[in-house]
């Protein structure tokens, strides 16, 4: 589920962002003020929570929701919200990705699949096998040299790619079968918004948003709702 605010910041799946028909996953005391963070560009818009309503969704599983007042928010893609007080957060889609050299690809690549037996499964919801063609990587803005984000072509049944954190040797998974949607600055910390679908055996579907530091990775927004 998604993150419940702390230290009165916290990050939320929007559900929907029509006029009258705007939500967010999760519980949220009436008035919140939330800024809508923008998928196509480097955008915010203030709205503020409203109603909480739950719904069962699947057999024994409830999922609270809470209805946004967007105002005069423009019909954008937004499906992010961020509780950040009264000033608008510092956001910035990353757009344009570094890549690096064809040498460091290339040992990126060596090491990960030294290790890809490590990572490989045939079963569970998000099987992954890695394919053989060059994977994609990319560094992130405010990262240590060596710092890399990288995914693989998955030709198990999950079918979306699998992406993993590489810090300066140092290879962890984030996901198995999961789908970028951007990858973004927050108040000066780096972040990646992932959506991920069940196709083997069951249907869930949902986000999640990870914040990058230099040598790892820990996830600040999980929902699941909606899904069978």
């Amino acid at each position: 589920m998604a993150k419940e605010p702390g230290s009165g910041e916290g990050l939320f799946a929007v559900r929907s962002c029509e006029p009258n028909n705007a939500f967010v996953v999760g519980q949220l005391p009436q008035t919140t003020p939330l800024y809508l963070l923008g998928t196509d560009a480097s955008q915010t818009c203030r709205a503020f929570a409203t109603k909480i309503t739950t719904e069962d969704l699947e057999a024994g599983h409830h999922f609270s929701f809470t209805g946004l007042r967007i105002g005069k928010c423009p019909n954008n893609s937004w499906r992010l919200a961020y509780i950040h007080g009264e000033k608008p957060p510092r956001y910035k889609l990353i757009k344009n990705h570094s890549i690096p050299s064809v040498v460091e690809s290339q040992e990126v690549e060596r090491q990960i699949r030294l290790r890809a037996q490590d990572f490989e499964k045939d079963d569970g919801e998000h099987p992954i096998k890695l394919s053989l063609g060059p994977p994609r990587i990319f560094s992130l803005p405010s990262q240590a040299k060596n710092v890399y984000l990288v995914s693989f072509d998955n030709l198990s049944g999950a079918k979306d790619p699998t992406f993993f954190f590489f810090s300066q040797g140092r290879i962890e998974l984030i996901h198995g079968a999961a789908k970028l949607v951007s990858t973004f600055t927050l108040s000066d910390e780096t972040y990646g918004h992932f959506q991920f679908s069940c196709r083997v055996g069951c249907g869930w579907h949902g986000d999640f948003v990870v914040q990058f530091s230099e040598t790892t990775f820990h996830v600040v927004m999980f929902e699941d709702a909606g899904s069978t």
